[in-house]
Protein backbone atom coordinates (compact mmCIF):
# COMPACT_ATOMS: atom_id res chain seq x y z
CA UNK A 1 0.00 0.00 0.00
CA UNK A 2 1.43 3.38 -0.95
CA UNK A 3 2.52 5.59 1.90
CA UNK A 4 0.16 8.44 2.52
CA UNK A 5 -3.01 6.42 1.88
CA UNK A 6 -5.32 4.96 4.48
CA UNK A 7 -6.49 1.39 4.98
CA UNK A 8 -9.93 2.31 3.62
CA UNK A 9 -8.55 4.05 0.52
CA UNK A 10 -7.14 0.93 -1.15
CA UNK A 11 -8.94 -2.41 -1.21
CA UNK A 12 -7.21 -5.34 -2.93
CA UNK A 13 -8.86 -8.44 -4.40
CA UNK A 14 -8.22 -11.19 -6.92
CA UNK A 15 -10.76 -11.74 -9.68
CA UNK A 16 -11.28 -13.34 -13.08
CA UNK A 17 -11.15 -11.31 -16.28
CA UNK A 18 -14.79 -12.35 -16.77
CA UNK A 19 -15.96 -11.41 -13.25
CA UNK A 20 -15.98 -7.64 -12.95
CA UNK A 21 -19.64 -7.01 -12.18
CA UNK A 22 -19.24 -6.21 -8.49
CA UNK A 23 -16.76 -3.35 -8.95
CA UNK A 24 -17.77 -1.09 -11.79
CA UNK A 25 -16.49 2.36 -10.87
CA UNK A 26 -19.98 3.86 -10.83
CA UNK A 27 -20.62 4.13 -7.09
CA UNK A 28 -18.08 6.85 -6.34
CA UNK A 29 -15.17 4.41 -6.31
CA UNK A 30 -12.44 3.97 -8.90
CA UNK A 31 -11.85 0.34 -9.87
CA UNK A 32 -8.42 -0.73 -11.04
CA UNK A 33 -7.36 -4.09 -12.48
CA UNK A 34 -3.92 -5.41 -13.42
CA UNK A 35 -2.97 -8.70 -15.05
CA UNK A 36 0.08 -10.46 -16.46
CA UNK A 37 0.56 -10.76 -20.23
CA UNK A 38 2.64 -13.76 -21.33
CA UNK A 39 1.78 -14.26 -25.02
CA UNK A 40 4.62 -14.08 -27.54
CA UNK A 41 2.26 -13.91 -30.51
CA UNK A 42 -1.31 -12.62 -30.84
CA UNK A 43 -3.78 -15.23 -29.66
CA UNK A 44 -6.53 -15.98 -32.24
CA UNK A 45 -9.20 -15.90 -29.53
CA UNK A 46 -8.02 -12.46 -28.39
CA UNK A 47 -7.72 -11.24 -31.98
CA UNK A 48 -11.34 -12.18 -32.65
CA UNK A 49 -12.55 -9.83 -29.89
CA UNK A 50 -10.91 -6.72 -31.31
CA UNK A 51 -12.49 -4.04 -33.50
CA UNK A 52 -11.08 -3.45 -36.98
CA UNK A 53 -9.31 -0.28 -35.84
CA UNK A 54 -7.56 -2.22 -33.07
CA UNK A 55 -6.53 -5.00 -35.46
CA UNK A 56 -5.14 -2.43 -37.88
CA UNK A 57 -3.07 -0.85 -35.11
CA UNK A 58 -1.73 -4.24 -34.04
CA UNK A 59 -0.79 -5.06 -37.64
CA UNK A 60 1.30 -1.87 -37.86
CA UNK A 61 3.38 -2.75 -34.80
CA UNK A 62 6.97 -3.86 -35.17
CA UNK A 63 7.53 -7.29 -33.71
CA UNK A 64 5.18 -10.10 -32.73
CA UNK A 65 5.79 -9.58 -29.01
CA UNK A 66 4.65 -5.95 -29.07
CA UNK A 67 1.58 -6.86 -31.11
CA UNK A 68 0.79 -9.77 -28.78
CA UNK A 69 0.93 -7.53 -25.71
CA UNK A 70 -1.36 -4.96 -27.31
CA UNK A 71 -3.86 -7.56 -28.55
CA UNK A 72 -3.87 -9.40 -25.21
CA UNK A 73 -4.37 -6.14 -23.32
CA UNK A 74 -7.27 -4.96 -25.46
CA UNK A 75 -8.96 -8.36 -25.27
CA UNK A 76 -8.60 -8.37 -21.47
CA UNK A 77 -10.10 -4.88 -21.30
CA UNK A 78 -13.08 -6.04 -23.37
CA UNK A 79 -13.61 -9.07 -21.11
CA UNK A 80 -13.53 -6.91 -17.99
CA UNK A 81 -15.88 -4.33 -19.47
CA UNK A 82 -18.27 -7.05 -20.61
CA UNK A 83 -18.45 -8.22 -16.99
CA UNK A 84 -19.34 -4.69 -15.93
CA UNK A 85 -21.69 -3.71 -18.73
CA UNK A 86 -23.18 -7.09 -19.60
CA UNK A 87 -23.11 -8.73 -23.00
CA UNK A 88 -20.25 -10.29 -24.92
CA UNK A 89 -16.66 -8.95 -24.98
CA UNK A 90 -16.68 -8.55 -28.77
CA UNK A 91 -19.78 -6.34 -28.49
CA UNK A 92 -18.37 -3.86 -25.97
CA UNK A 93 -18.72 -0.40 -27.59
CA UNK A 94 -15.09 0.53 -26.97
CA UNK A 95 -13.81 3.59 -28.81
CA UNK A 96 -12.50 7.08 -28.06
CA UNK A 97 -13.84 10.34 -26.75
CA UNK A 98 -12.89 13.42 -28.79
CA UNK A 99 -9.56 14.90 -27.73
CA UNK A 100 -10.31 17.80 -25.32
CA UNK A 101 -7.30 19.63 -26.70
CA UNK A 102 -8.07 19.65 -30.44
CA UNK A 103 -11.42 17.92 -30.78
CA UNK A 104 -10.09 15.06 -32.92
CA UNK A 105 -11.80 11.67 -32.44
CA UNK A 106 -8.64 9.91 -33.61
CA UNK A 107 -6.51 10.30 -30.48
CA UNK A 108 -8.86 11.10 -27.62
CA UNK A 109 -9.03 8.99 -24.43
CA UNK A 110 -10.51 5.47 -24.58
CA UNK A 111 -14.22 5.36 -23.85
CA UNK A 112 -17.30 3.18 -23.65
CA UNK A 113 -19.36 4.70 -26.46
CA UNK A 114 -22.70 5.02 -24.75
CA UNK A 115 -24.19 7.97 -22.85
CA UNK A 116 -23.96 6.38 -19.39
CA UNK A 117 -20.58 4.77 -19.92
CA UNK A 118 -17.92 5.08 -17.19
CA UNK A 119 -14.58 6.80 -17.74
CA UNK A 120 -11.65 4.56 -18.68
CA UNK A 121 -7.89 4.52 -18.81
CA UNK A 122 -5.73 1.70 -20.20
CA UNK A 123 -2.01 1.00 -19.94
CA UNK A 124 0.42 -1.85 -20.53
CA UNK A 125 4.18 -2.27 -20.32
CA UNK A 126 6.61 -5.16 -20.21
CA UNK A 127 4.03 -7.88 -19.64
CA UNK A 128 1.61 -6.11 -17.29
CA UNK A 129 -1.75 -4.68 -18.38
CA UNK A 130 -3.95 -2.26 -16.43
CA UNK A 131 -7.48 -0.89 -16.68
CA UNK A 132 -8.98 1.90 -14.57
CA UNK A 133 -12.76 2.45 -14.51
CA UNK A 134 -14.19 5.48 -12.74
CA UNK A 135 -17.25 7.73 -12.56
CA UNK A 136 -14.83 10.68 -12.99
CA UNK A 137 -11.96 11.50 -15.32
CA UNK A 138 -9.16 9.00 -14.69
CA UNK A 139 -5.68 8.20 -15.91
CA UNK A 140 -3.45 5.21 -15.22
CA UNK A 141 0.06 4.46 -16.42
CA UNK A 142 2.40 1.53 -15.80
CA UNK A 143 6.05 1.17 -16.76
CA UNK A 144 8.27 -1.88 -16.45
CA UNK A 145 11.49 -1.36 -14.52
CA UNK A 146 14.26 -1.57 -17.13
CA UNK A 147 17.46 0.15 -18.20
CA UNK A 148 16.59 3.80 -18.77
CA UNK A 149 19.06 6.48 -19.87
CA UNK A 150 17.84 8.82 -17.16
CA UNK A 151 20.50 11.51 -17.60
CA UNK A 152 19.73 11.76 -21.33
CA UNK A 153 15.98 12.03 -20.79
CA UNK A 154 15.99 14.29 -17.74
CA UNK A 155 16.00 17.67 -19.52
CA UNK A 156 13.05 16.77 -21.74
CA UNK A 157 10.95 15.00 -19.11
CA UNK A 158 11.69 16.56 -15.71
CA UNK A 159 11.34 19.92 -14.02
CA UNK A 160 14.44 21.44 -12.37
CA UNK A 161 13.25 20.26 -8.93
CA UNK A 162 12.57 16.76 -10.26
CA UNK A 163 15.99 16.58 -11.94
CA UNK A 164 17.67 17.48 -8.67
CA UNK A 165 15.83 14.70 -6.82
CA UNK A 166 16.13 12.03 -9.50
CA UNK A 167 19.75 12.58 -10.55
CA UNK A 168 20.92 12.69 -6.93
CA UNK A 169 19.66 9.14 -6.33
CA UNK A 170 22.04 6.19 -6.88
CA UNK A 171 20.90 3.27 -9.02
CA UNK A 172 18.59 1.40 -8.95
CA UNK A 173 16.69 4.10 -7.07
CA UNK A 174 17.40 6.66 -9.80
CA UNK A 175 15.50 4.69 -12.45
CA UNK A 176 12.58 3.98 -10.12
CA UNK A 177 12.41 7.67 -9.18
CA UNK A 178 12.45 8.69 -12.85
CA UNK A 179 9.69 6.20 -13.69
CA UNK A 180 7.66 7.46 -10.74
CA UNK A 181 7.83 10.93 -12.31
CA UNK A 182 7.05 9.55 -15.76
CA UNK A 183 4.02 7.48 -14.72
CA UNK A 184 2.63 10.30 -12.61
CA UNK A 185 2.90 12.72 -15.54
CA UNK A 186 1.42 10.31 -18.06
CA UNK A 187 -1.42 9.34 -15.70
CA UNK A 188 -2.33 13.03 -15.32
CA UNK A 189 -2.17 13.69 -19.06
CA UNK A 190 -4.35 10.64 -19.71
CA UNK A 191 -6.84 11.90 -17.14
CA UNK A 192 -6.87 15.30 -18.89
CA UNK A 193 -7.50 13.34 -22.10
CA UNK A 194 -4.64 14.59 -24.25
CA UNK A 195 -1.85 12.10 -23.53
CA UNK A 196 1.78 13.10 -24.07
CA UNK A 197 1.13 16.02 -26.38
CA UNK A 198 1.97 18.63 -23.73
CA UNK A 199 5.42 19.34 -22.35
CA UNK A 200 6.25 16.95 -19.55
CA UNK A 201 8.31 19.67 -17.89
CA UNK A 202 5.09 21.61 -17.24
CA UNK A 203 4.04 19.08 -14.59
CA UNK A 204 5.59 19.00 -11.12
CA UNK A 205 5.20 15.55 -9.52
CA UNK A 206 7.33 15.65 -6.33
CA UNK A 207 9.10 12.27 -6.76
CA UNK A 208 10.61 12.52 -3.28
CA UNK A 209 7.10 11.98 -1.88
CA UNK A 210 5.50 8.51 -1.98
CA UNK A 211 2.09 10.00 -2.61
CA UNK A 212 -0.64 10.83 -2.96
CA UNK A 213 0.51 14.14 -4.44
CA UNK A 214 -1.42 16.95 -6.11
CA UNK A 215 -0.56 17.98 -9.68
CA UNK A 216 -2.18 21.03 -11.27
CA UNK A 217 -2.79 21.43 -15.00
CA UNK A 218 -4.05 24.24 -17.24
CA UNK A 219 -3.81 22.53 -20.62
CA UNK A 220 -7.28 22.67 -22.20
CA UNK A 221 -10.39 24.82 -22.14
CA UNK A 222 -11.30 22.96 -18.94
CA UNK A 223 -9.06 25.51 -17.25
CA UNK A 224 -7.03 24.91 -14.11
CA UNK A 225 -7.58 21.44 -12.63
CA UNK A 226 -5.89 19.79 -9.65
CA UNK A 227 -5.36 16.04 -9.78
CA UNK A 228 -4.69 13.61 -6.96
CA UNK A 229 -1.97 11.22 -8.11
CA UNK A 230 -1.28 8.00 -6.22
CA UNK A 231 1.32 5.27 -6.57
CA UNK A 232 -0.45 2.00 -7.41
CA UNK A 233 0.55 -1.22 -5.58
CA UNK A 234 1.59 -3.47 -8.48
CA UNK A 235 3.90 -6.51 -8.63
CA UNK A 236 7.65 -6.12 -8.21
CA UNK A 237 9.23 -5.08 -11.49
CA UNK A 238 6.74 -2.35 -12.42
CA UNK A 239 5.92 1.21 -11.39
CA UNK A 240 2.38 2.56 -11.80
CA UNK A 241 0.40 5.71 -11.01
CA UNK A 242 -3.28 6.65 -10.94
CA UNK A 243 -4.69 10.16 -11.39
CA UNK A 244 -8.21 11.36 -10.57
CA UNK A 245 -9.56 14.85 -9.85
CA UNK A 246 -8.61 16.06 -6.38
CA UNK A 247 -12.32 16.45 -5.66
CA UNK A 248 -13.08 12.77 -6.42
CA UNK A 249 -13.70 10.16 -3.75
CA UNK A 250 -10.59 8.54 -2.36
CA UNK A 251 -11.75 4.92 -2.52
CA UNK A 252 -9.85 2.72 -4.97
CA UNK A 253 -10.42 -0.99 -5.45
CA UNK A 254 -7.37 -2.78 -6.87
CA UNK A 255 -7.84 -6.23 -8.35
CA UNK A 256 -5.29 -8.70 -9.68
CA UNK A 257 -7.15 -10.23 -12.64
CA UNK A 258 -6.43 -13.74 -13.87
Amino acid sequence: MPAGTTESAWTEHTTSLDEATDTDGTAGTTALWYWRITADRPDPGDWALLAETERARAARMRGARAAAEYVSCRAAVRRLLAGILGGEPADVPLGRRPCPGCGSPEHGPPAVLRPDGPRLSISHSGGLGMLAVSPTAVGVDVEALRDVHVAELADAALTPAERQTVLAAPEPGRTRSFLRCWTRKEAVLKAVGIGITASLTALETAPERPGPVEVTTDLTDQGRVTWRVTDVPVPHGWVASLAVPATAGEGVTVRAAR
